[in-house]
C-alpha cells in the first residue's frame, strides 16, 4: 500500500508541476473596419478583450471618434479628418477597458465629417472565450486530486500502514 501511495504521490506531483508551467496565452486578434464613402464596414463588431481594431480608410476624407450622435465622449479619437490611405489602430485590452468604462463594454463611434449621413459604428468587447480544457489542464486537475488525497490519508491515519 505504501508503494502505491508513493507512486501516486510522485505521479500527482509531476503532473502538478507540469501544470505550473502554465497555459499558452490566448491569441489576440486584429480586426479590420473599412472606412468607405459614408460607411464603416462592418458597422458593428464583436471582439474579445485584448483584440485590436484597425480602421482602414479605403476612400474619402474621415476620422474615427468615440461617442454617439456626433457628440465625442473623449475615449478615443483618430485625430482630425484625413484622406485615404490612412489607418488608425486601437487595442481594447483590460487596461483600456478599466480606464474607459462604458455600459456593457459597447463603444460607439462615428466619423465627424459624415455622422449626419449615418457613418456610425459600435465595437462590443466581450470576455475572451474560455478554451476547452486542454490535456495539461486535465492532467493538472487529476494530479492535484491524487496528491491531495494522499495527504489527507496520511494526516487521518498518522501515515500509511506498512505493507
Amino acid at each position: 500500500m505504501r508503494r502505491i501511495a508513493r507512486h501516486l504521490g510522485v505521479v500527482g506531483g509531476t503532473v502538478a508541476a507540469l501544470g505550473l508551467l502554465g497555459s499558452p496565452a490566448a491569441a489576440q486578434t486584429t480586426h479590420q473596419v473599412d472606412i468607405n464613402s459614408i460607411t464603416f464596414d462592418p458597422p458593428t463588431l464583436d471582439i474579445d478583450v485584448g483584440d485590436t481594431v484597425d480602421w482602414v480608410w479605403v476612400t474619402g476624407f474621415h476620422n474615427v471618434e468615440s461617442g454617439a450622435a456626433g457628440i465625442h465622449n473623449g475615449i478615443f479619437r483618430s485625430g482630425d479628418p484625413v484622406s485615404a490611405p490612412n489607418t488608425y489602430s486601437l487595442t481594447f485590452d483590460a487596461a483600456f477597458l478599466a480606464s474607459n468604462p462604458v455600459a456593457g463594454n459597447s463603444y460607439d463611434y462615428f466619423c465627424f465629417v459624415h455622422q449626419a449621413f449615418g457613418q456610425e459604428g459600435t465595437i462590443n468587447v466581450g470576455a475572451a472565450g474560455i478554451p476547452a480544457l486542454p490535456l495539461w489542464g486535465l492532467l493538472t486537475t487529476i494530479g492535484g486530486v491524487v496528491a491531495g488525497a494522499c495527504l489527507v490519508l496520511r494526516k487521518k491515519r498518522g501515515g500509511l500502514p506498512q505493507a
